[in-house]
Protein backbone atom coordinates (compact mmCIF):
# COMPACT_ATOMS: atom_id res chain seq x y z
CA UNK A 1 0.00 0.00 0.00
CA UNK A 2 1.46 3.63 -1.22
CA UNK A 3 1.69 4.79 2.02
CA UNK A 4 1.76 8.52 0.88
CA UNK A 5 -0.59 10.87 0.24
CA UNK A 6 -0.05 11.80 -3.43
CA UNK A 7 -3.89 12.51 -4.61
CA UNK A 8 -5.09 11.46 -1.29
CA UNK A 9 -5.45 12.21 2.27
CA UNK A 10 -3.05 9.91 4.13
CA UNK A 11 -3.27 9.91 8.59
CA UNK A 12 -1.18 8.34 10.61
CA UNK A 13 -1.89 7.24 14.25
CA UNK A 14 0.37 7.24 16.95
CA UNK A 15 -0.91 5.28 19.99
CA UNK A 16 1.51 4.60 23.69
CA UNK A 17 1.17 1.81 25.85
CA UNK A 18 -1.87 2.72 27.93
CA UNK A 19 -1.41 -0.13 30.21
CA UNK A 20 -3.69 -2.66 28.89
CA UNK A 21 -3.29 -5.09 26.39
CA UNK A 22 -6.37 -4.22 24.81
CA UNK A 23 -6.92 -2.07 21.74
CA UNK A 24 -10.51 -0.30 22.06
CA UNK A 25 -8.40 3.22 22.47
CA UNK A 26 -6.72 2.01 18.89
CA UNK A 27 -10.01 1.24 17.62
CA UNK A 28 -11.94 4.33 18.49
CA UNK A 29 -8.73 6.32 17.15
CA UNK A 30 -8.94 4.10 13.67
CA UNK A 31 -12.22 4.75 13.30
CA UNK A 32 -12.29 8.85 13.52
CA UNK A 33 -9.45 8.16 10.88
CA UNK A 34 -11.41 6.16 8.37
CA UNK A 35 -14.00 8.35 8.41
CA UNK A 36 -11.91 11.46 7.27
CA UNK A 37 -8.98 9.96 5.43
CA UNK A 38 -8.41 8.37 1.88
CA UNK A 39 -5.64 5.61 3.73
CA UNK A 40 -4.31 5.36 7.17
CA UNK A 41 -1.57 3.86 8.79
CA UNK A 42 -1.54 2.46 12.38
CA UNK A 43 1.67 2.76 14.39
CA UNK A 44 0.69 1.68 17.92
CA UNK A 45 2.85 -0.46 20.45
CA UNK A 46 -0.21 -2.63 21.85
CA UNK A 47 -1.52 -3.24 18.46
CA UNK A 48 2.55 -4.47 17.44
CA UNK A 49 2.40 -6.51 20.83
CA UNK A 50 -1.11 -8.31 19.85
CA UNK A 51 0.18 -8.89 16.38
CA UNK A 52 3.05 -11.27 17.79
CA UNK A 53 0.64 -13.15 19.15
CA UNK A 54 -1.08 -14.36 16.29
CA UNK A 55 1.67 -16.71 15.19
CA UNK A 56 0.59 -18.48 19.00
CA UNK A 57 -2.59 -19.80 16.98
CA UNK A 58 -1.05 -22.52 15.08
CA UNK A 59 2.38 -23.00 16.33
CA UNK A 60 4.12 -26.24 14.72
CA UNK A 61 6.10 -28.60 16.48
CA UNK A 62 9.25 -27.31 16.37
CA UNK A 63 7.78 -23.60 16.54
CA UNK A 64 6.43 -24.72 19.83
CA UNK A 65 9.68 -26.03 20.98
CA UNK A 66 11.03 -22.32 20.63
CA UNK A 67 8.76 -20.80 22.04
CA UNK A 68 9.19 -22.90 25.29
CA UNK A 69 12.52 -22.00 25.00
CA UNK A 70 11.72 -18.22 24.41
CA UNK A 71 9.52 -18.54 27.97
CA UNK A 72 12.17 -20.34 29.79
CA UNK A 73 13.93 -17.38 31.66
CA UNK A 74 10.49 -16.24 33.24
CA UNK A 75 10.73 -20.04 35.20
CA UNK A 76 12.71 -20.27 37.58
CA UNK A 77 16.27 -22.54 38.03
CA UNK A 78 14.83 -25.41 38.93
CA UNK A 79 12.01 -25.56 36.44
CA UNK A 80 14.18 -24.08 33.55
CA UNK A 81 16.88 -27.21 34.19
CA UNK A 82 14.17 -29.99 34.09
CA UNK A 83 12.28 -28.54 31.38
CA UNK A 84 15.43 -27.88 29.25
CA UNK A 85 16.47 -31.81 29.77
CA UNK A 86 13.44 -32.87 28.74
CA UNK A 87 13.35 -30.62 25.05
CA UNK A 88 16.77 -31.80 24.64
CA UNK A 89 15.68 -35.63 25.28
CA UNK A 90 13.30 -35.32 23.05
CA UNK A 91 15.16 -33.40 20.23
CA UNK A 92 17.69 -36.35 20.57
CA UNK A 93 14.82 -39.07 20.51
CA UNK A 94 13.23 -37.93 17.44
CA UNK A 95 16.90 -38.22 15.35
CA UNK A 96 17.70 -41.65 16.98
CA UNK A 97 17.06 -43.79 13.90
CA UNK A 98 16.77 -46.81 15.86
CA UNK A 99 14.93 -46.69 18.94
CA UNK A 100 13.80 -48.80 21.72
CA UNK A 101 10.93 -50.09 23.10
CA UNK A 102 11.27 -47.92 26.23
CA UNK A 103 12.92 -44.60 24.01
CA UNK A 104 9.30 -45.50 21.77
CA UNK A 105 6.67 -45.05 25.10
CA UNK A 106 8.97 -42.37 26.03
CA UNK A 107 8.89 -40.37 22.67
CA UNK A 108 5.23 -40.82 22.71
CA UNK A 109 4.35 -39.42 26.15
CA UNK A 110 6.86 -36.39 25.24
CA UNK A 111 4.53 -35.98 22.49
CA UNK A 112 1.36 -35.48 24.26
CA UNK A 113 2.60 -33.47 26.54
CA UNK A 114 4.00 -30.85 23.92
CA UNK A 115 0.82 -31.18 22.00
CA UNK A 116 -1.16 -30.61 24.96
CA UNK A 117 0.97 -27.24 25.75
CA UNK A 118 0.51 -26.24 21.64
CA UNK A 119 -3.70 -26.94 22.40
CA UNK A 120 -2.83 -24.68 25.37
CA UNK A 121 -0.96 -21.84 23.94
CA UNK A 122 -3.23 -21.09 21.56
CA UNK A 123 -6.48 -21.45 23.84
CA UNK A 124 -4.54 -18.52 25.75
CA UNK A 125 -3.84 -16.83 22.46
CA UNK A 126 -6.99 -16.99 21.30
CA UNK A 127 -8.53 -15.95 23.99
CA UNK A 128 -6.29 -12.97 24.75
CA UNK A 129 -6.44 -11.57 21.22
CA UNK A 130 -10.59 -11.65 21.22
CA UNK A 131 -10.31 -9.78 24.54
CA UNK A 132 -8.07 -7.37 23.37
CA UNK A 133 -10.49 -6.52 20.53
CA UNK A 134 -7.91 -7.55 17.70
CA UNK A 135 -10.63 -8.49 15.34
CA UNK A 136 -11.28 -4.59 14.42
CA UNK A 137 -7.84 -4.51 13.63
CA UNK A 138 -7.87 -7.53 11.32
CA UNK A 139 -11.23 -6.10 9.39
CA UNK A 140 -9.38 -2.70 9.24
CA UNK A 141 -6.01 -4.90 7.30
CA UNK A 142 -8.63 -6.95 4.89
CA UNK A 143 -9.81 -3.95 3.75
CA UNK A 144 -6.76 -2.67 2.40
CA UNK A 145 -7.42 1.26 3.44
CA UNK A 146 -5.21 0.34 6.48
CA UNK A 147 -1.95 -0.53 6.70
CA UNK A 148 0.45 -1.30 10.05
CA UNK A 149 3.95 -0.35 11.22
CA UNK A 150 4.59 -2.95 13.39
CA UNK A 151 7.71 -2.12 15.87
CA UNK A 152 10.36 -5.40 17.20
CA UNK A 153 8.36 -5.39 20.73
CA UNK A 154 11.87 -7.30 21.61
CA UNK A 155 14.19 -4.43 20.98
CA UNK A 156 15.59 -2.99 24.48
CA UNK A 157 15.14 0.40 22.88
CA UNK A 158 11.06 -0.20 21.92
CA UNK A 159 9.92 3.34 23.33
CA UNK A 160 12.90 5.35 20.98
CA UNK A 161 11.58 3.31 18.25
CA UNK A 162 8.31 3.99 18.47
CA UNK A 163 8.64 7.58 18.84
CA UNK A 164 11.50 7.81 15.73
CA UNK A 165 8.60 6.21 13.88
CA UNK A 166 6.03 9.38 14.59
CA UNK A 167 8.99 11.97 14.24
CA UNK A 168 10.07 10.40 10.79
CA UNK A 169 5.91 10.40 9.56
CA UNK A 170 5.46 14.05 11.19
CA UNK A 171 8.54 15.38 9.17
CA UNK A 172 7.60 13.30 5.81
CA UNK A 173 5.31 15.96 4.58
CA UNK A 174 3.36 12.71 3.47
CA UNK A 175 0.77 12.32 5.93
CA UNK A 176 -1.55 13.86 8.60
CA UNK A 177 -0.27 12.82 12.57
CA UNK A 178 -2.98 11.66 14.30
CA UNK A 179 -2.00 11.11 17.93
CA UNK A 180 -2.84 9.80 21.05
CA UNK A 181 -2.20 11.83 24.28
CA UNK A 182 0.73 10.05 25.17
CA UNK A 183 2.07 9.89 22.03
CA UNK A 184 1.49 13.65 22.07
CA UNK A 185 3.45 14.22 25.42
CA UNK A 186 6.79 12.12 23.80
CA UNK A 187 6.40 15.18 21.32
CA UNK A 188 5.94 17.87 23.18
CA UNK A 189 8.51 16.72 25.50
CA UNK A 190 11.25 16.23 22.39
CA UNK A 191 9.75 19.98 20.89
CA UNK A 192 10.98 21.10 24.57
CA UNK A 193 14.02 19.81 24.56
CA UNK A 194 15.11 20.96 21.54
CA UNK A 195 15.69 17.42 20.41
CA UNK A 196 14.26 18.62 17.26
CA UNK A 197 11.93 21.34 15.17
CA UNK A 198 9.04 20.69 12.90
CA UNK A 199 7.55 23.66 10.62
CA UNK A 200 4.02 25.11 10.68
CA UNK A 201 2.81 22.18 7.63
CA UNK A 202 2.63 19.56 10.66
CA UNK A 203 1.40 21.31 13.19
CA UNK A 204 -1.47 22.64 10.50
CA UNK A 205 -1.80 19.01 9.76
CA UNK A 206 -2.05 17.43 13.11
CA UNK A 207 -4.29 20.09 14.74
CA UNK A 208 -7.28 19.80 10.92
CA UNK A 209 -7.55 15.46 12.06
CA UNK A 210 -7.42 16.61 15.58
CA UNK A 211 -9.94 18.23 15.27
CA UNK A 212 -11.96 15.99 13.23
CA UNK A 213 -11.24 13.10 15.78
CA UNK A 214 -12.05 15.45 18.34
CA UNK A 215 -15.80 16.13 16.65
CA UNK A 216 -16.39 12.38 15.53
CA UNK A 217 -15.74 11.07 19.00
CA UNK A 218 -18.92 13.11 20.08
CA UNK A 219 -20.83 10.85 18.00
CA UNK A 220 -22.58 9.10 20.78
CA UNK A 221 -22.51 5.60 18.69
CA UNK A 222 -18.95 5.80 17.30
CA UNK A 223 -17.84 3.33 20.31
CA UNK A 224 -20.58 0.52 19.27
CA UNK A 225 -19.83 0.79 15.30
CA UNK A 226 -17.68 -1.61 13.99
CA UNK A 227 -14.99 -1.28 11.67
CA UNK A 228 -16.83 -2.68 8.48
CA UNK A 229 -20.13 -0.10 9.26
CA UNK A 230 -17.53 2.99 9.75
CA UNK A 231 -15.98 2.10 6.08
CA UNK A 232 -19.62 1.72 4.75
CA UNK A 233 -20.55 4.73 5.75
CA UNK A 234 -17.73 6.36 4.59
CA UNK A 235 -17.83 5.22 1.03
CA UNK A 236 -20.99 6.42 0.77
CA UNK A 237 -20.46 9.76 1.99
CA UNK A 238 -17.77 10.72 -0.09
CA UNK A 239 -18.80 13.91 -2.11
CA UNK A 240 -20.04 15.23 1.06
CA UNK A 241 -16.50 14.36 2.74
CA UNK A 242 -14.81 16.98 0.20
CA UNK A 243 -16.93 19.96 1.77
CA UNK A 244 -16.57 18.80 5.28
CA UNK A 245 -12.75 18.83 4.85
CA UNK A 246 -13.21 22.55 3.66
CA UNK A 247 -14.81 23.42 6.83
CA UNK A 248 -12.37 21.48 9.07
CA UNK A 249 -9.22 23.42 7.72
CA UNK A 250 -11.89 26.72 8.32
CA UNK A 251 -12.50 25.80 11.97
CA UNK A 252 -9.10 24.63 12.71
CA UNK A 253 -7.52 28.19 11.44
CA UNK A 254 -9.27 29.24 14.83
CA UNK A 255 -7.67 26.91 17.01
CA UNK A 256 -4.39 28.04 18.64
CA UNK A 257 -3.17 25.30 20.50
CA UNK A 258 -1.21 22.52 19.06
CA UNK A 259 -2.82 19.23 19.11
CA UNK A 260 -0.53 18.39 22.39
CA UNK A 261 -1.23 21.09 23.90
CA UNK A 262 -3.63 20.80 27.23
CA UNK A 263 -5.80 23.47 26.07
CA UNK A 264 -6.38 21.84 22.72
CA UNK A 265 -9.36 19.32 23.71
CA UNK A 266 -11.52 22.61 24.99
CA UNK A 267 -10.54 24.49 21.75
CA UNK A 268 -12.14 21.65 19.55
CA UNK A 269 -15.07 21.30 22.51
CA UNK A 270 -15.70 25.32 21.81
CA UNK A 271 -15.82 24.87 17.90
CA UNK A 272 -18.51 21.81 18.26
CA UNK A 273 -20.54 23.72 20.45
CA UNK A 274 -20.41 27.47 18.27
CA UNK A 275 -20.35 26.08 15.06
CA UNK A 276 -21.20 22.04 14.66
CA UNK A 277 -23.94 21.91 17.12
CA UNK A 278 -25.64 24.77 15.59
CA UNK A 279 -24.99 23.73 12.45
CA UNK A 280 -26.67 19.93 13.37
CA UNK A 281 -29.80 21.52 14.13
CA UNK A 282 -29.93 23.76 11.45
CA UNK A 283 -29.94 20.50 8.90
CA UNK A 284 -32.15 18.58 10.82
CA UNK A 285 -35.03 21.40 10.81
CA UNK A 286 -34.18 21.72 7.07
CA UNK A 287 -34.86 18.38 6.52
CA UNK A 288 -37.99 18.57 8.96
CA UNK A 289 -39.29 21.37 7.01
CA UNK A 290 -38.84 19.85 3.89
CA UNK A 291 -41.73 17.46 3.79
CA UNK A 292 -41.92 15.83 0.42
CA UNK A 293 -46.08 15.51 1.03
CA UNK A 294 -45.76 19.44 2.27
CA UNK A 295 -44.36 19.86 -0.87
CA UNK A 296 -47.38 18.29 -3.27
CA UNK A 297 -49.64 20.34 -1.13
CA UNK A 298 -48.49 23.46 -1.74
CA UNK A 299 -47.62 22.84 -5.12
CA UNK A 300 -51.29 22.33 -6.18
CA UNK A 301 -52.27 25.25 -3.82
CA UNK A 302 -50.04 27.52 -5.68
CA UNK A 303 -51.15 26.09 -9.28
CA UNK A 304 -55.49 25.38 -8.75
CA UNK A 305 -56.57 23.00 -10.72
CA UNK A 306 -60.18 24.55 -11.25
CA UNK A 307 -61.55 27.89 -11.54
CA UNK A 308 -62.49 29.66 -8.40
CA UNK A 309 -65.79 28.57 -6.83
CA UNK A 310 -66.07 25.39 -8.80
CA UNK A 311 -66.05 22.25 -6.75
CA UNK A 312 -64.05 19.15 -8.13
CA UNK A 313 -66.81 17.20 -8.18
CA UNK A 314 -69.24 19.15 -9.88
CA UNK A 315 -66.19 19.66 -12.18
CA UNK A 316 -66.25 16.24 -13.48
CA UNK A 317 -70.06 15.87 -13.70
CA UNK A 318 -70.65 18.73 -16.04
CA UNK A 319 -67.52 17.60 -17.67
CA UNK A 320 -68.06 14.08 -18.06
CA UNK A 321 -68.75 13.91 -21.57
CA UNK A 322 -65.48 16.10 -22.38
CA UNK A 323 -62.72 13.41 -22.57
CA UNK A 324 -59.90 15.53 -23.60
CA UNK A 325 -61.00 18.23 -20.40
CA UNK A 326 -60.54 15.33 -17.79
CA UNK A 327 -57.38 14.15 -19.58
CA UNK A 328 -56.01 17.51 -19.55
CA UNK A 329 -57.42 18.08 -15.56
CA UNK A 330 -54.99 14.57 -15.04
CA UNK A 331 -52.41 16.37 -16.59
CA UNK A 332 -52.89 19.44 -14.82
CA UNK A 333 -52.08 17.09 -11.81
CA UNK A 334 -48.85 15.22 -12.92
CA UNK A 335 -47.59 18.49 -13.44
CA UNK A 336 -48.37 20.05 -9.98
CA UNK A 337 -47.29 16.66 -8.60
CA UNK A 338 -44.05 16.46 -10.47
CA UNK A 339 -43.21 20.49 -9.67
CA UNK A 340 -43.75 19.23 -5.58
CA UNK A 341 -41.33 16.60 -6.36
CA UNK A 342 -38.80 18.98 -8.25
CA UNK A 343 -38.99 21.79 -5.82
CA UNK A 344 -38.49 18.90 -2.68
CA UNK A 345 -35.30 17.36 -4.10
CA UNK A 346 -33.96 21.08 -5.32
CA UNK A 347 -34.27 21.89 -1.66
CA UNK A 348 -32.54 18.69 -0.48
CA UNK A 349 -29.75 19.11 -2.72
CA UNK A 350 -29.61 22.85 -0.83
CA UNK A 351 -29.28 21.25 2.63
CA UNK A 352 -27.01 18.71 1.43
CA UNK A 353 -24.22 21.05 0.46
CA UNK A 354 -23.80 22.15 3.85
CA UNK A 355 -20.47 21.84 4.66
CA UNK A 356 -21.45 19.92 7.84
CA UNK A 357 -23.72 17.63 6.10
CA UNK A 358 -21.09 14.97 5.81
CA UNK A 359 -20.78 14.56 9.82
CA UNK A 360 -24.90 15.04 10.25
CA UNK A 361 -25.44 12.00 7.94
CA UNK A 362 -22.12 9.94 10.11
CA UNK A 363 -24.17 10.62 13.03
CA UNK A 364 -27.59 9.31 11.24
CA UNK A 365 -26.08 6.15 9.62
CA UNK A 366 -24.39 4.93 12.65
CA UNK A 367 -27.88 4.66 14.16
CA UNK A 368 -29.46 2.22 11.49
Amino acid sequence: MNSGCENNLHITIGAAVNGKLEITHELRMLKAALLYADRVKVCSLTSSMLVTILPLLNLSEDQALEAIEQWLPLLGKIEIDQITALIQQYKNLKRKKIRTKHELILLGNLKKVLSKFREDIGKVSENLLITAGVEGLLVALQSGLVEFDLLNVNSPDLINDFFEKIKASMLSGTTYPLLDDQTGNLVKAALDAGKFEISNAPLVRAKQVGLSAGLFEKLPLLDNATIDEVIDVRKELEKPLIRFRSAIISFSEEIESATWDKDFPFEVDQVFRSKVEPAMLDIHEAFRANNPIQRLIQSFADKPLLLPGTSALGYMISQASELPAIIGLAAGASVAALDGIRQWREKNTEIERNQLYFYYRVGLDLQK
